[in-house]
């Protein structure tokens, strides 16, 4: 595996990858490729280029039906996970009324929390919250937040704070049976599917290119058919629209109605290229859960910390802890002046900060970037920079 910012800083040892992974160099080699070969607007013109700028476009939406094992027509592409969630929030706005209620969990990243705690505002409709258990960091008896008055469940595949991979099938089941729509952020597990996504009871799942090795300004949103008759676009101009008279227009009928504007085609062919490269990468995917193990036994035996959901069952590899008498920014400085890059906050995610009653904790995302060797050094870093900010 080769990642050009590993030649380019050999001193920094990246373990946030939970916030954006680094790009391998098959990535950046192909967005060069079309920069220098294809670089025109896609789905617009008759000339040679356009037609290599749409070959990438659509390329893109075959490879991510491919990575989630769905059909390319249930595909659109948006700039990001948080672009998408919100087109989704305002496109749906209109089947919520006063008196419903919309379900999300306690351990939404803000961008699948504020979409939905403002359509509730604007519809008088009820913001329900299922808590999360701090030990295991699993979903509280999530069916019981569901009931004859549920427009829609907006929830996390996996805690992108504690890693806690959900299930989700008991409530996703039980809110289709109760006509409501249903909708997954699924940014943090894109990266580590192993056979697609299950697509029985879910009406939209999003993920974000740069968390599966891929460019930024890219992400995936499957749509079920119903949730294409129902959603509307909230985004209009050019490539959505077939007609436009000074009096109406007439949406295209598939779902490049949801695309409006010029795409982001260069970004196009970097999440095809990383989604290609990933596939590759089941044997490294697994060796990622022992780097998550190493460190999670490192930090347990360093006196005063707290690893959050400490008996978590299914996890993503990543973790987060906090330590008596340490404050997470001042650690994630610390270890940042060793070479070691982690995230210290509340992680866009204040609700589950406050439902822990945390201010903020370290998060350690490991990726397929890092070695064995700099896992080991930053166990011991841990050990020692924690106690000399204890003085």
């Amino acid at each position: 595996m080769s990642f050009p910012f590993q030649t380019n800083h050999p001193t920094i040892k990246y373990f946030d990858t939970a916030a954006t992974c680094q790009l391998p160099e098959s990535v950046i080699a192909a967005q060069h490729a079309y920069w220098e070969h294809a670089h025109a607007n896609a789905h617009r013109g008759s000339h040679q280029l356009a037609s290599a700028a749409t070959d990438v476009w659509e390329g893109c939406r075959q490879q991510v039906a491919t990575h989630l094992q769905v059909e390319m027509e249930n595909i659109s592409l948006q700039t990001s996970s948080t672009q998408a969630l919100n087109l989704l929030a305002l496109g749906l706005e209109g089947t919520v009324s006063a008196g419903q209620n919309v379900v999300v969990s306690a351990a939404e990243h803000h961008a699948n929390w504020l979409p939905w705690q403002r359509l509730c505002q604007r519809r008088g409709a009820e913001f329900r919250v299922i808590p999360v258990a701090a030990d295991t960091g699993e979903l509280r008896n999530p069916t019981a937040y569901i009931d004859s008055n549920t427009a829609l469940v907006a929830v996390s595949a996996a805690s992108n704070v504690s890693g806690v991979v959900f299930d989700l099938a008991p409530l996703l089941s039980r809110a289709s049976a109760a006509g409501a729509v249903t909708i997954v952020d699924g940014a943090q597990l894109a990266a580590h599917l192993d056979n697609g996504i299950a697509t029985e009871n879910v009406d939209a799942w999003v993920f974000s290119g740069h968390k599966c090795y891929g460019p930024t300004g890219i992400a995936g949103l499957y749509l079920s058919a119903r949730m294409q008759r129902r959603l509307v676009p909230v985004i209009l101009g050019g490539g959505m629209v077939e007609s436009v008279t000074t009096d109406s227009f007439q949406a295209v009928s598939d779902i490049r109605r949801f695309e409006a504007g010029t795409p982001n085609v260069v970004a196009a062919a970097g999440l095809t290229a990383a989604l290609q490269w990933l596939a590759k990468q089941p044997k490294q995917q697994q060796r990622l859960h022992g780097f998550r193990q190493q460190l999670y036994d490192a930090i347990n035996n360093i006196a005063g910390s707290h690893i959050l959901a400490p008996t978590a069952q299914h996890t993503l590899p990543l973790l987060s802890a906090t330590f008596a008498g340490v404050h997470p920014q001042e650690l994630a400085w610390a270890l940042d002046q060793q070479g070691f890059a982690v995230r210290a906050g509340s992680h866009c995610a204040q609700p589950l900060m406050q439902h822990w009653q945390l201010s903020g904790c370290i998060r350690i995302a490991p990726g397929l970037h890092n070695s064995a060797d700099e896992v080991s050094a930053l166990a011991a870093a841990l050990s020692v920079v924690v106690d000399i900010l204890r003085g």
